[in-house]
């Protein structure tokens, strides 16, 4: 009972220390519901709108007196898919780069000698894309659509070059080399022209599982939590563990501070969470789902402020953190626009993980892997935070 009663002290001693800058509690709490509302529906209001897109328009290049380009307008210019969203124009490389700069073209597309050779003996020589350094999006649409023309002519070659060599091998006497040549060209060049056939479309949700606005909002909210970490600094300031040693001296271990801290800590954030995630979800289900949430918070907080010695560095540790993790997780591009190699560790991000926790509040299901990520997080951050707040206590005493 005694060490009950000394934990329910020191939780409201901390509790007491942070309520002193109650104006600054309230704003955080307005903020936290007030931002993952707004910035939800604004983020879908892009992804879903759109951005205005008139097409690609490519300038292509080669060395002078190759009728490369000349070749490939025209025969790309019969596939009236491709001619919906780009188009091409042969111009010679000063022409190009001057139109790059003034923005009438898109991107310039720069053919090495002996294109189609390279293409027809497998060595596909290098293209060269250049795009304007102000049109990121653009940009990146232009690689996509580069990207899959390279995939496409990939496998159209791969399928030529599987029907020469299954030639050698078996020796037809009925049918000559030419014949066969001619005739598997001309089937993978049927192929990729009724290619809409061949593909199946796949409507992908820039967000995943989440509706857009959803993802955004919860994203935003979990961004907050754990940027707050400089709210709590006054718990971890080096008078007020100077006062924990005095415990010690009668027989208090810094385990039953470290954790009246951390119950302080997590009590604002809770308050802060549940009210930003009920906002978000109008589910009476928020009250439940931010307890792990705050902890999880709270924790970060703690590790923050235990690794610095001012308030300045852990806001600063915690801002750029949080705004790594943001990233990682897809709050700011949408997850479907991020590199393969980042979706595939997003998992590990503890925005995923609250982004995951508060989703489950909305009634969306909540994956294993983030969940037991999340749970091995809290119980590693606790021990590490334990260790940390142990060694602030001790070190003064140790240096005496």
């Amino acid at each position: 009972m005694k060490t009950i009663r000394l934990w329910l002290s020191l939780t409201a001693q901390g509790l007491k220390a942070l309520f002193r800058r109650g104006p600054r509690t309230v704003l955080l709490l307005l903020l936290c519901a007030a931002l993952p509302l707004g910035a939800g529906p604004a983020a879908a209001a892009l992804l879903q709108g759109g951005v205005s897109f008139s097409g690609i328009h490519l300038a292509l290049t080669a060395p002078e007196g190759d009728n490369t380009p000349a070749l490939l307008v025209q025969f790309v210019g019969g596939m009236e898919d491709v001619s919906r969203y780009c188009t091409f124009e042969v111009m010679s490389e000063d022409q190009a780069r001057q139109a790059l700069r003034d923005g009438s073209v898109s991107a310039i597309l720069t053919l090495p000698e002996n294109f189609l050779q390279g293409v027809m003996d497998g060595t596909n020589p290098a293209v060269h894309l250049t795009v304007p350094q102000d049109k990121p999006l653009e940009s990146l649409l232009t690689y996509w659509v580069g990207q899959s023309a390279t995939d496409l002519l990939s496998a159209a070659q791969a399928a030529v070059y599987a029907v020469l060599d299954l030639y050698r091998e078996t020796q037809f006497t009925d049918l000559s080399w030419d014949t066969v040549l001619l005739d598997i060209n001309m089937k993978c060049i049927q192929w990729v022209l009724n290619r809409d056939g061949t593909f199946q479309e796949v409507k992908v949700s820039a967000s995943g599982v989440l509706p857009v606005s959803l993802h955004y909002s919860l994203s935003i909210l979990g961004y907050l939590g754990l940027a707050a970490a400089p709210l709590f600094f006054d718990l971890y300031t080096p008078p007020r563990l100077q006062a924990r040693r005095r415990l010690r001296a009668v027989g208090w271990k810094s385990g039953l501070c470290c954790f009246s801290d951390l119950t302080a800590s997590s009590f604002i954030l809770y308050l802060i969470l549940a009210a930003g995630l009920g906002a978000i979800t109008r589910s009476p289900k928020a009250l439940l789902y931010a307890i792990p949430m705050a902890i999880l918070c709270a924790l970060f907080a703690a590790l923050c402020c235990l690794l610095c010695r001012g308030a300045a560095g852990s806001g600063g540790t915690a801002f750029v953190l949080a705004l790594v993790f943001l990233g990682l997780a897809g709050g700011i591009l949408p997850p479907a626009l991020l590199p393969k190699a980042i979706r595939d560790i997003s998992w590990l991000s503890p925005i995923s993980w609250l982004r995951t926790l508060s989703a489950g509040c909305a009634g969306y299901p909540m994956e294993n892997q983030i969940l037991i990520a999340a749970g091995a997080a809290i119980v590693l951050l606790f021990v590490l935070c334990q260790l940390l707040y142990t060694h602030r206590v001790s070190e003064r005493e140790v240096a005496e």
